[in-house]
């Protein structure tokens, strides 16, 4: 019986160290699937940001874009009727110069 204890010890010391390479060998692999994932998902992550980014400058740009255009169309209007004012200020203003001038010299 001694025999046979001393061979079932061992068998149990062999059987455990078995396991504990095997649950080392698991853990590596557990953590490696880990960092897998982790590293897939900062890449995900990043294109989803990058294109997120892209898409809120499209946006801005194209708003940009429409207020420029709006802000274009309102000085052009601005621009007319200012000019407007000025040839009629211009016409009065000739009108009035020639009224002085008619009324210095007269007719002749």
């Amino acid at each position: 019986m001694g025999l046979e204890a001393v061979e079932y010890v061992k068998q149990a010391e062999e059987k455990l160290e078995e396991l504990k390479r095997n649950s080392q060998n698991e853990a590596k692999k557990i953590i490696s699937d880990a960092e897998q994932k982790a590293q897939q998902n900062k890449i995900t992550l990043e294109q989803e940001l990058s294109d997120f980014e892209e898409s809120e400058k499209q946006k801005y740009h194209t708003l940009l874009e429409a207020d420029k255009e709006a802000l274009a169309k309102e000085i052009e209007q601005e621009s007319a009727k200012i000019q407007q004012v000025v040839e009629k200020n211009k016409d009065e203003v000739v009108n009035e110069l020639l009224k002085v001038v008619f009324k210095r010299y007269g007719n002749s």
